[in-house]
Order: C-alpha cells, then sequence, then structure tokens
C-alpha cells in the first residue's frame, strides 16, 4: 500500500510538471530532477544538485531555485496547480501582502502576476529567511520581507521548525521540529507595515500553518482593509474554530472554499469585498 501511494504521489508531480508555465526542455529537467530525488530516496543513485530553472507568468520570466525534495511540492502547487489564481482576485493590484512567504514561491507568482504590486513578504521563521531574500532579490525594492509572523497581539511565541523541512507551524506536528521563539505582530500592525495605517491593500496571501486563527478572530470592519484574500485552511489545526466564524465575520465578502484536490484536512479560501467581486 505504502509503494502504491508513493508511485500515486509520484504520478500526480509529473502531471504538475506537465502543467508549469515553463518551455518543454525547463519541464524536462525539473521532471529528471525530480526522479533523480525519488530514486535517491529509494536509495538509488545520489540526490542531485539545486536546479536552477526559469517560470513565466503573463509573458514574464523569474529565475527560481530548488535545493530539496520538499521544495518541488511547493513549486509545483504555486506554478502548477496555481493555488493562487482565482477570478476574484482583482486584474490589478498595487500592495499585495505575503503572510507565510516560507522560500518566495507565493511572492514570486504575484511579482509576475502583478507587474505594478509591491509585494510585503512576512515570515517568522529565521531557517528560511535567507532563502526567502535569495528568491526575491532579483525584484528589488518590489518585495519587501518582514521577517515576523502574524498573531492576535505583539509579542513573542514558540514556532515549531524543521531544518529539513520547509513548513512550520504552531503546534508541533513532527518529532523532527524544534521550537523556537519568533515575533508576531496583530493584523493591525501587518497593514501599517505593509500600507500605512489609513491605506487598504489589494490582496492578502496566508499560509500560516494553523496561524489563521489570528486572521479570522478579526473583527469584520477590520477584514475591509484588504479588498481580497486567498490562502490555505488547516482544518485539522483549526477545526474547532471554522467554518463558524464565516457567516458573521466575512459578511462584507463573496467567499468561496475550494477543497484542497489531494489534502482533504485543508482547502483554499478565497475572499473578495462584494463591491469589487
Amino acid at each position: 500500500m505504502a509503494s502504491l501511494a508513493r508511485l500515486r504521489d509520484y504520478i500526480h508531480r509529473l502531471q504538475s510538471i506537465v502543467r508549469l508555465p515553463q518551455p518543454l526542455w525547463e519541464r524536462l529537467r525539473v521532471g529528471w530532477w525530480a526522479l533523480r530525488h525519488t530514486l535517491a530516496n529509494r536509495g538509488i543513485g545520489s540526490r542531485p544538485r539545486s536546479l536552477h530553472t526559469r517560470v513565466v507568468v503573463g509573458g514574464r520570466q523569474a529565475s527560481l531555485v530548488l535545493r530539496e525534495y520538499h521544495d518541488l511540492s511547493v513549486f509545483l502547487e504555486v506554478f502548477a496547480q496555481r493555488v493562487y489564481e482565482h477570478p476574484l482576485l482583482p486584474a490589478r493590484a498595487q500592495t499585495i501582502i505575503d503572510l507565510g512567504a516560507n522560500i518566495g514561491m507565493a511572492s514570486i507568482w504575484f511579482a509576475l502576476k502583478y507587474p505594478e504590486a509591491t509585494i510585503h513578504a512576512f515570515e517568522p521563521n529565521p531557517y528560511l529567511i535567507d532563502r526567502l531574500r535569495e528568491s526575491v532579490a532579483q525584484f528589488g525594492s518590489r518585495v519587501i520581507i518582514h521577517p515576523v509572523g502574524l498573531g492576535k497581539e505583539e509579542g513573542s511565541a514558540i514556532l515549531f521548525v524543521d531544518e529539513a523541512h520547509l513548513g512550520s507551524s504552531l503546534r508541533q506536528r513532527r518529532p523532527s521540529q524544534k521550537p523556537v521563539q519568533v515575533t508576531l505582530l496583530p493584523f493591525e500592525q501587518i497593514l501599517e507595515r505593509a500600507g500605512g495605517r489609513d491605506n487598504t491593500v489589494d490582496i492578502v496571501k496566508f499560509d500560516i500553518e494553523g496561524g489563521e486563527e489570528a486572521l479570522f478572530s478579526l473583527s469584520p470592519e477590520l477584514l475591509t482593509r484588504s479588498m481580497s484574500y486567498i490562502g490555505e485552511i488547516h482544518q485539522d489545526l483549526i477545526s474547532s474554530f471554522y467554518p463558524k466564524a464565516i457567516e458573521q465575520m466575512w459578511r462584507n465578502f463573496v467567499v468561496t472554499p475550494i477543497l484542497h484536490n489531494r489534502l482533504p484536512q485543508r482547502f483554499i479560501f478565497v475572499a473578495a469585498q462584494s463591491h469589487s467581486a
């Protein structure tokens, strides 16, 4: 059964690689790199070196680096499955907040998709900051990094991180995760860093591994400081909180939950203010 599950996973990755916004040669390179990693994980051959590749979104190109096999999942989710592309999102944007920027894949997507936008990338995991900087350096001042996360109030918190895995969360999920103290800011201060006290932003993207509770506890009035939201809900981490908050808190928005095609406990949440949808 385990072997069958791994085979299905690899086939799914190959199907996603075919859909990548890249020339055929680049897709072949990504597929070969993924295959070598898969074989190395089975004890066949050695792991390949980092893969330097390029992606194309809206006719605009950017470079990125895949170092570990874990990078591939995020890469395919963003650029092949296009989880951050949705008709409810605005056609143009000036200011975008990326909560849980990780190594910068989503920030790259938004920088290409919205060439006039400034992206504020918030990432509290100290092990990822250098890679995030490396990923978005090509966009200069258009992507601004903030080494903090979202919380219900300003202060510090324990984040469980894994140096060998890109994910981190406020709850320990794997024995290999280690506690690290990080800085959190409330949403009001996140907005001030991105656009000033009286400004609104166009898009808030979030993938914060259970930190959604801080976002879903905001007042309806504060939520309207962003024109739209898109992100991943982890029901296994906030199952007691969602979905009962939706009807009242998001009453000013058109809301569309999209089931994750491979992870039943997670789905993509999209919301846009009613008058802008």
